[in-house]
């Protein structure tokens, strides 16, 4: 009660971001927590997005999200991070975890050249390692995936 009522922002906004690792570590005995974890790491991306934390809060919120079996919310709390702070350090493991986009850049000092991905599910990966699963089978040493491709493309 007293931290609600606070009026020093500093304060509550570690306290707010301790309690949602608190509830983060505790789900890890009792999956039950993680919603409580998910709610506080909100609270702090949204109260104090300008703050240097505020990435790490959308990056757990997303895990907490998807550990409590929450994959819509975990999904959105990825792509705000990659979205809002796609310079931070956690924005490559939030674009890793989107449904697979995945982008090539070129930079000169006059222009930029991007080459970007962007698989709408996982689908498409699933059925890619099962067409190199079955090309691979009886086969002994190893592979390439241009190897693959060369035969299958032929």
């Amino acid at each position: 009660e007293k931290v609600r009522k606070s009026d020093k922002p500093d304060f509550k906004a570690n306290v707010t971001f301790q309690l949602a690792y608190v509830y983060s570590y505790l789900g890890a005995l009792d999956e039950a927590y993680y919603p409580k974890a998910a709610e506080l790491f909100q609270a702090y991306a949204e109260g104090w997005p300008d703050d240097p934390l505020a990435p790490e809060a959308l990056y757990q919120l997303a895990q907490s999200r998807r550990k409590a079996k929450q994959e819509t919310a975990a999904l959105a709390a990825y792509e705000k991070l990659v979205r809002d702070y796609p310079d931070h350090d956690l924005a490559p493991f939030g674009m890793f975890e989107i449904a697979g986009v995945h982008s090539v850049g070129f930079e000169g000092p006059d222009d930029r050249l991007e080459l970007r991905h962007e698989a709408r599910g996982r689908s498409g990966f699933a059925r890619g390692a099962i067409a190199a699963a079955e090309w691979i089978r009886g086969r002994a040493g190893t592979f390439t995936l241009d190897e693959m491709l060369a035969e299958t493309w032929s």
